[in-house]
């Protein structure tokens, strides 16, 4: 349980990395998709919402750091998403 923990943060870094870095070339049309969000729902149906908060957690701490927006704010706002 704890490799697929790990394996799945890590696929939610590299997530959030691509997000931050290439995500204008996701745009389709006139919407861009938040690739986190879409892995965020993922992990939470098939592993549960327990999960899904801590990953929702992990992956808000990750996008806090890389961002200049006040620290916590991405933290909350994954952590309901992955809830």
């Amino acid at each position: 349980m704890i490799f697929s923990f790990i394996r799945n943060c890590i696929i939610l870094i590299l997530v959030v990395i691509a997000q931050s870095s290439w995500g204008n070339i996701l745009i389709i049309g006139n919407i861009k998709p938040d690739l986190v969000i879409i892995f965020l729902t993922y992990f939470a149906l098939y592993q549960g919402s327990f999960y899904g908060q801590m990953y929702g957690f992990f992956s808000g701490i990750v996008e806090d750091i890389i961002s200049l927006s006040p620290f916590g704010f991405s933290i909350t706002a994954r952590t309901l998403s992955g809830f």
